[in-house]
């Protein structure tokens, strides 16, 4: 008899050359997925982490003052998301305003670290805060998803202590493979359910 393992089909390393799983910010009129900022680093996996946990933390106290509980997820590529669940009421456009609201105030807050503006030119040594991503019509990829790449990297769901440290120390937070995610799942359960209050 072959007993079914139905996550580690899931993570199976097959599906590493897949295209990785893709979820729309909106389903007909209601959002789907409620808030989420996404950041992109213009610098290597490594390097980059560390300023977006910085960012990362920054949006985590400004979301928290409204009220918001926030799961932060390394995205597998360069970079990180922030979600945040909403009660639902506003459509996308309006959530969409107001990232880009957090996203110029942070931007005038700390210049040197964020920046709200999608040129390129202006983004080296800066992190993008992607507050566009929360638009219908957008896509990201969703937590727990494999990259359609080489690596197996997963979009990973973090712990604030861990975004906490790798804000401090460049060598401490980095991209997440499969077998990293499985052994996560394994000891710690859902993370990202966790830290947005999900049962």
């Amino acid at each position: 008899m072959i007993e079914s393992d139905p996550l580690g089909e899931l993570f199976d390393e097959r599906m590493a050359s897949a295209e990785h799983l893709l979820a729309p910010n909106a389903d007909g009129d209601d959002v789907r997925i409620a808030e989420h900022h996404r950041r992109r680093c213009p610098f290597g996996e490594l390097d980059g982490l560390p300023e977006c946990a910085q960012l990362a933390l920054l949006v985590r106290e400004r979301l928290e003052r409204i009220g918001l509980r926030t799961a932060p997820v390394t995205s597998g590529s360069k970079g990180m998301q922030l979600y945040a669940a909403l009660p639902g009421e506003q459509d996308s456009g309006t959530i969409c305003d107001i990232a880009r609201e957090i996203a110029q105030e942070l931007t005038r807050l700390r210049p040197e670290l964020v920046l709200w503006k999608m040129t390129k030119s202006l983004r080296p040594g800066k992190v993008l805060l992607d507050w566009s991503q929360n638009a219908a019509a957008k896509t990201t990829i969703a937590p727990y998803s494999l990259r359609g790449k080489e690596a197996p990297l997963v979009a990973a769901p973090r712990t604030w202590a861990e975004i906490e440290r790798g804000a401090e120390r460049r060598d401490f937070l980095t991209q997440l493979d499969m077998d990293d995610v499985l052994a996560r799942v394994a000891s710690d359960g859902d993370l990202f359910a966790a830290a947005l209050g999900q049962p």
